[in-house]
């Protein structure tokens, strides 16, 4: 049996500021989104991922998968550019933090499931989101706040378009 260390939200919620810019080569920067304060340890996204964000910092990447179509249309949609990315496989959602730490030199990473399941009353969004286990090897599941009790078990076709991405950071 896993355990899980459960997490303080010291009180009320603590947000850091959307504002929060990190500088990358130059004149290019990322806006990273409001961040909400779990711990002196950790913060999580207070929104899902925006086409826009995904846009700059994947350039160059590769989609692919059973939801690679309905991916690139959103992506190829400048119209898009302030809604929440969905779409997304969870192979897309772990790249994205990879890309997104090496950008920052901070340290972000897919939410594991109890820090979602902690979080919940903190945070907003309409998407399913992934969430993985503490050592992220063979478990994953996908969570939504309107239906903060069930999987998404409909068959793939009927659940991919609204796969959205939440990341945490990792603060110390």
């Amino acid at each position: 049996m896993m355990r899980m260390n459960k997490i303080s939200f010291d009180g009320a919620k603590r947000a850091m500021s959307s504002s929060n810019i990190s500088r990358v080569s130059g004149s290019k920067s990322i806006k990273i989104p409001e961040m909400i304060r779990l711990s002196e340890k950790l913060s999580i996204m207070k929104r899902e991922v925006t086409v826009g964000l995904f846009k700059q910092v994947m350039k160059g990447y590769n989609v692919i998968g059973n939801n690679a179509d309905g991916l690139k249309a959103i992506l190829d949609d400048p119209s898009r550019t302030e809604d929440t990315l969905h779409y997304v496989s969870l192979n897309d959602a772990r790249e994205f933090a990879v890309r997104l730490s090496k950008q920052t030199g901070r340290k972000f990473r897919v939410q594991r499931n109890m820090e979602w399941l902690q979080s919940k009353k903190y945070i907003s969004g309409t998407g399913w989101t992934w969430t993985e286990t503490k050592d992220g090897v063979a478990f994953h599941i996908l969570r939504s706040l309107d239906m903060t009790d069930e999987f998404n078990s409909s068959l793939p076709k009927e659940r991919d378009y609204n796969y959205a991405i939440r990341l945490v950071e990792d603060l110390a």
